[in-house]
């Protein structure tokens, strides 16, 4: 009788504890994949086929055993699912080539966005013997100063990896192209237009400077200021 009684709970314990944990566990982790849901479905319904078994042997041990071990999986089935998503990568400035979209965000790496232009001619494309393909199309540029031309020591190549494409105009460009690196600002270019025909090379820059942490303090401190005014003025005419 005894033995009996035994294996009863052993079943009622599977059968009333067991399916319901794995049901519970699905709707408690919402980001468990479908194939997780579906495995967690499944060990709990093998699960409550046991129940048949222990109550036919009687082993009032078997239900803690396969207990503990349901526990276990649905363990390791949990560190791996809920597990916290890796920090965003951060918005960094890139052309997609694909979609022909440039993804150039207004802040980025503790630097803002100061000024961009689009679309700039590369001087003296055309006189290069690099062929010009598409494939040159979206690549980072990079700027590097040449002091030894005989025609303008002030003059700027402009290269795409060992590669050089051209000159930077004379002007407004330039000079800032000379500043930013001066200060050791950072600066973003990539070629954004290609006319194989008429060898033609044009590329998008973007000049980013660090955030200045102080003005932002000092207009927090103004408003501030402006609000507490408010406030007082507010309460002399109650």
């Amino acid at each position: 009788m005894g033995k009996s009684l035994q294996s009863t709970a052993c079943a009622v314990s599977a059968i009333v504890t067991i399916p319901p944990l794995g049901i519970f566990l699905i709707y408690k982790y919402p980001k468990w994949s479908v194939p997780v849901r579906i495995t967690i479905t499944i060990i709990a319904a093998i699960w409550s086929i046991f129940w048949a078994v222990i109550m036919v042997f009687g082993f009032p041990f078997i239900d803690l055993l396969f207990f503990l071990l349901f526990a276990f999986i649905v363990f390791l089935v949990n560190s791996r699912s809920t597990k916290s998503d890796p920090s965003p990568i951060e918005d960094k400035p890139y052309f997609d080539k694909e979609n022909q979209h440039l993804n150039v965000p207004a802040r980025y790496g503790g630097n803002e966005l100061a000024y961009h232009y689009e679309n700039v001619d590369v001087a003296g494309a055309k006189y290069r013997n690099q062929t010009v393909d598409e494939s040159l199309l979206g690549k980072e540029i990079s700027f590097l100063p040449e002091p030894e031309n005989e025609h303008d020591s002030s003059a700027l190549k402009i290269m795409c990896g060992s590669a050089m494409l051209g000159y930077v105009h004379k002007g407004k460009i330039r000079d800032m192209i000379f500043d930013w690196k001066k200060r050791n600002n950072m600066i973003f270019s990539v070629v954004s237009q290609i006319d194989t025909e008429n060898k033609s090379i044009k590329y998008f820059i973007a000049f980013y400077k660090p955030i200045d942490v102080s003005a932002i303090l000092d207009a927090c401190k103004e408003e501030l200021k402006d609000s507490n005014n408010e406030y007082s003025d507010d309460e002399g005419t109650l």
